[in-house]
């Protein structure tokens, strides 16, 4: 009875539900990615040049993800795994940027993680350096690679 009496009220609950997930999953949707989009690129109109970019790699190799495999398992049979130790190295790397200062001064950093075909995952980092710590010299750029 109750059901049928107050439809004006039942027949929204589905759009506020809606409503509610867009706002908690705001970076996963289509707005979200713009939002962040346009961000990105008001640091890069701000900072001008980047001075630093990485393309970090995922290799199912590494020790932490075979050490995790059972006997007879490869890499591609878990996805989960793979992603998990990925987000280790990612981790990594960004506490190393910024609490451990490997790239001098960074200001700034951007990072994008896409999937290859195969189900890999791999992040493109963009670094900003403080003005006075540029890399502008042939020998600071040298000291700055590794493989």
């Amino acid at each position: 009875m109750w059901a049928t009496a107050d439809q004006s009220c039942l027949q929204y609950i589905g759009l506020e539900d809606a409503i509610h997930a867009v706002d908690d999953n705001l970076e996963l949707n289509d707005l979200g990615q713009h939002v962040r989009f346009q961000d990105s690129m008001a640091i890069v109109q701000y900072y001008r040049t980047i001075d630093l970019f990485f393309t970090v790699t995922n290799n199912p190799d590494w020790p932490e993800v075979v050490h995790e495999l059972f006997p007879g398992q490869h890499p591609s049979d878990c996805p989960d795994l793979i992603a998990w130790a990925f987000q280790l190295k990612k981790e990594g790397i960004i506490r190393d940027i910024k609490k451990n200062s490997i790239f001098r001064c960074a200001v700034v950093y951007i990072y994008a993680i896409e999937f290859h075909k195969r189900g890999l995952p791999h992040m493109h980092l963009l670094i900003f350096l403080e003005q006075g710590w540029k890399l502008l010299a042939p020998e600071d750029i040298y000291s700055a690679i590794w493989a």
